[in-house]
């Protein structure tokens, strides 16, 4: 393991610990990157709407992901671990998504149009058909229809997405360094997206977190906190660095934007920060003007 560079921010809210310092400044690092990506700005082109232009429709998706990433930062500090993993797998649905689309766009952007601009046309037509007023202007609603009627593929399921993105990034990616050899969506969607499932819908294995059991005969207690574990409490929260880390690396496979050498800077001392932090020797200091330190010390303090 490699000593990391001495990493210095400021930070406002939330304020880190010693138990989510190497994370908060997970997200920091990958904001770096992220700033190579955007801004994009198109001018009109007469098309049906400005995310028929692949670069304005990869900026948006780009800056959707970092967005839910930023404020997963804000839930850090509550170790809520449902309300992580619904995020998580928001933001997981989202990289498996650009990656598919980035592998082949001239093809497959106008497909997600379709399935974008389709539910925006069953969502008008619902509430034309409830006298609620519609939700589209007629000339705006002429023209996604003219649209649907132009392209005849269905965009696939998320699972076939990730099949589909993992076998076209297997070739390129085996191009890069080989500690970003990082890209396994079928795995994000099983381990992350399908298996999470069941706690971010209505179900008993989401409940369960909130049902303390204990005692000869066992009762059930519900008391409004839920169970604590920090590994699993802020396993959530560590997903979410390491799938948009996944998300930059086929911004820059796809369009040479985020350089890999910021890629390789961000990576690596999150890596070495993770490593560190395992072996209980992040040393992390805060100052009274909100400067945040953090570093390697020499014992384990774990």
């Amino acid at each position: 393991m490699t000593e990391p560079e001495r990493i210095q921010f400021m930070h406002g809210y939330p304020i880190p610990t010693r138990d989510h310092a190497a994370l908060l400044a997970s997200y920091r690092l990958l904001r770096d990157p992220t700033k190579e990506c955007l801004p994009v700005s198109l001018g009109p082109r007469g098309e049906t709407t400005f995310f028929e232009d692949g670069e304005v429709t990869r900026a948006a998706f780009m800056a959707r992901m970092a967005g839910t990433l930023g404020h997963l930062s804000y839930l850090v500090p509550s170790y809520s671990r449902l309300d992580g993993f619904a995020l998580a797998r928001t933001l997981v649905d989202h990289v498996i998504t650009f990656a598919w689309l980035s592998a082949d766009p001239r093809d497959r952007l106008p497909t997600f149009l379709r399935d974008s601009f389709e539910n925006l046309r069953r969502k008008d037509e619902r509430s034309r058909s409830r006298g609620d007023g519609a939700l589209l202007g007629d000339a705006e609603r002429a023209r996604l229809i003219a649209f649907i009627e132009r392209v005849d593929q269905q965009m696939p399921d998320l699972w076939p997405r990730s099949k589909k993105a993992d076998a076209d990034w297997r070739e390129p990616v085996s191009a890069l360094p080989k500690d970003l050899r990082i890209l396994d969506f079928k795995r994000m969607y099983h381990d992350v997206y399908d298996h999470y499932a069941a706690y971010d819908h209505p179900t008993t294995t989401g409940l369960q977190v909130f049902v303390h059991l204990a005692g000869q005969p066992v009762v059930a207690t519900v008391d409004g906190e839920p169970e604590r574990d920090r590994e699993a409490d802020l396993r959530p929260y560590w997903i979410a660095v390491f799938a948009f880390a996944q998300a930059l690396i086929v911004s820059h496979l796809a369009s040479r934007r985020p350089r890999l050498q910021s890629l390789k800077r961000a990576l690596g001392t999150i890596g070495n920060m993770r490593e560190l932090e395992r072996a209980g020797r992040l040393a992390v200091t805060v100052s009274e003007d909100g400067t945040v330190n953090i570093t390697a010390s020499d014992d384990d303090t774990s």
